[in-house]
């Protein structure tokens, strides 16, 4: 099992340099590909690191995470955190990953559903006294991640 799972894996990576590199290689210049290929990988990962990384890299995430004693559910609570979930555009451009919280709870629910789990979640996590890690507004979560990124390099 675990041969073939590597081997699906390797064979989904050599697609993708393939459709990326190999195909733009063969039907223009090669310079033409290699910028526009490099170029969509810069910006997809620039997108994907500004909306996943205010999920987990902010303090209330990395200080408050959970002792080891704790159980799997309230460890995914301390160490995600959620923003703008009253901005549809936010969860429409997150694909639904502005509730992080509940996509680490639930990883296998569809993502239009995390916002009806989300109130249940946040009404548990008060019932047990589990921080429910929350930003109002993307910015303010950005904010807060740009600071911790400030905060780890003076650290080093």
């Amino acid at each position: 099992y675990q041969r073939r799972v590597h081997g699906v894996h390797y064979a989904g990576r050599m697609a993708t340099v393939f459709l990326i590199f190999g195909i733009p290689l063969y039907l223009f210049p090669w310079y033409k590909a290699i910028f526009w290929g490099v170029s969509f990988n810069v910006i997809f990962s620039f997108c994907f690191m500004m909306v996943t990384q205010v999920n987990h890299l902010v303090p209330e995430c990395v200080q408050g995470a959970s002792p080891p004693h704790e159980s799997w559910a309230v460890h995914q609570v301390h160490t995600s955190h959620n923003f703008a979930a009253s901005s549809l555009f936010w969860f429409i451009m997150s694909g639904g990953l502005n509730y992080q919280i509940e996509h680490h709870l639930f990883p296998g629910v569809h993502h239009s559903h995390l916002p009806g789990i989300s109130r249940i979640v946040r009404r548990l996590c008060e019932k047990h006294d589990i921080p429910y890690n929350y930003t109002e507004t993307y910015s303010a979560a950005l904010a807060k991640y740009l600071s911790m990124m400030q905060q780890c390099s003076l650290e080093a």
